[in-house]
């Protein structure tokens, strides 16, 4: 069938970048646009009437882990000070325990609840492809059925690491090697690919993730990154990520988490960088004569930029200007919460002007870009993210002018009006494989209440079992007491 959408303003790609048409139409048909213009000529079956209206591609969320982060909104504006800022370090249980509410964890109707809340959550802020960076099997499995129920495009793949990182006796940050776990664990993330890749008709396709550089030895990341090669699969890590990860690297192997990479093959195109903020060349690093960003700029490798999070913590990439200006790729992952791309750019955006100290870095562009055609293009995929002739019809109508805000009024350039004024709530309609997954913000199946009703009790009673795994034995008001007192 072929399908005409009458656009306000259109977001095209001329085969370098997008442009801007105003008054523009895009016709698909079955799953593949076919015009990206003013006015298409021939006929059609169903013409969409979008006019008032940006239509922009699909966004491409490139850090994604699943969940719905009930512990992690226990870590605004405060945690341990001696884990340098690190969220993750915050989630360690004791050793020997698991923490609630961990989505790597998770089993039974925990699982898929959590599964189904990602899933939901990224459509309704009009992302239509993610990366989820390295959950377990099982929650894996579950995304996988949201995902082919929901229609959305997903990159797959259990983590894997060589060992487990906890908190000993005394609450203090320690790691158990077990490299032999390590390679069990990619055989395991290797089943779960050949089993799920190509499913839901092809839009779920494999992905290797070794969870982090300091969590995985030297032989886990050459035998990952040998048969990512070998099977031409995307692949996925935390990198150059926080302090502790980068004095460690340098401690064990004599240089840092890029050069280390660098050293074993792995910095190429194809690779996923989960954030890089604390490269060599960084001031706060005091390491002499870093070469860092040189390496990741000569590499193709993509950095995963997750703008919100970095700054929930006191952290920030120093900065989008210096990466970009030699040509290191970013795009902007959720990583935590909110999964709300246009929250990200702004972030985005504003971050890079604040630590380079010129409004001219991060513009609205180029953080648009970020969003979706430098995660298309590290994932090889030049049919997503951009809308042309070819690509497929993963697209989003957002409304510019709605009947309950005045935000993005006036409008004169819709990607600045969408960056500095827009939220993901704005995003109306979406569209994957030329099958509309969301229109008027209502998916298909899903009661949306029901959900938050559903995860609303599962949060609170992960906050009520924390002081079971908490290394110190703090609860959940101990970790994180109430902005006001609680009446």
């Amino acid at each position: 069938m072929r399908t005409r959408v009458k656009a306000g303003w259109l977001i095209g790609h001329d085969g370098r970048s997008h442009e801007i048409i105003r008054d523009g139409e895009l016709v698909y048909e079955d799953s593949e646009i076919i015009f990206v213009g003013r006015h298409f000529e021939g006929s059609v079956d169903v013409s969409i009437d979008a006019g008032g209206k940006l239509v922009g591609p699909g966004f491409i969320d490139s850090h994604v882990h699943a969940g719905h982060r009930a512990v992690h909104r226990l870590m605004s504006d405060c945690g341990r000070p001696e884990f340098l800022g690190q969220p993750f370090y915050e989630l360690i249980p004791s050793l020997g325990k698991s923490s609630t509410g961990d989505p790597r964890r998770a089993v039974g109707r925990e699982l898929d609840l959590q599964a189904q809340y990602t899933v939901v959550e990224l459509l309704l802020s009009g992302i239509t492809t993610f990366v989820e960076f390295g959950a377990s099997a099982g929650m894996q499995a579950a995304l996988a059925d949201h995902v082919e129920k929901l229609g959305m495009r997903a990159y797959l793949g259990p983590g894997f690491e060589s060992g487990k990182l906890g908190c000993d006796q005394d609450g203090r940050r320690a790691f158990e090697p077990h490299d032999d776990e390590g390679m069990s664990q990619l055989q395991e993330a290797l089943q779960f690919i050949e089993r799920h890749d190509g499913k839901a008709e092809g839009r779920i396709k494999g992905i290797l993730v070794p969870r982090e550089v300091d969590t995985c030895s030297v032989s886990l990341l050459k035998r990952a990154n040998e048969l990512a090669i070998e099977r031409k699969l995307v692949l996925a890590t935390h990198a150059a990520y926080n302090p502790w990860e980068v004095y460690e690297t340098i401690a064990r192997h004599g240089c840092t988490p890029i050069e280390l990479l660098e050293r074993i093959g792995m910095l190429r195109p194809g690779v996923i960088l989960g954030h890089c903020n604390y490269c060599a060349s960084e001031g706060r690093m005091h390491y002499p004569g870093g070469r860092d960003l040189e390496i990741l700029a000569q590499s193709g490798a993509c950095v995963s930029h997750c703008p919100v999070n970095l700054m929930r913590r006191g952290r920030m990439l120093d900065h989008w200007g210096k990466y970009r200006g030699l040509g290191i790729p970013i795009a902007l992952g959720s990583d935590t919460y909110p999964r709300d791309m246009v929250a990200l750019m702004r972030a985005a955006s504003y971050m890079g002007k604040m630590a380079s100290g010129d409004l001219f870095v991060a513009p609205a562009g180029e953080v648009y870009e970020a969003a979706t055609t430098a995660g298309a293009d590290v994932l090889g995929r030049r049919d997503l993210g951009r809308l042309a002739p070819g690509a497929k019809a993963d697209f989003i109508v957002m409304g510019l002018s709605g009947t309950r805000h005045l935000r993005l009024t006036p409008v004169r350039d819709p990607i600045r009006a969408l960056v500095e004024c827009g939220m993901g709530d704005d995003v109306e309609t979406v569209v994957i494989d030329g099958h509309v997954r969301m229109r008027e913000r209502v998916i298909p199946g899903i009661d949306l209440p029901a959900l938050q009703r559903d995860i609303q009790r599962d949060a609170e009673a992960v906050w009520e079992q924390v002081k079971d795994w908490d290394p110190l034995g703090r609860s959940a008001e101990a970790r994180q007491p109430y902005s006001f007192p609680m009446r």
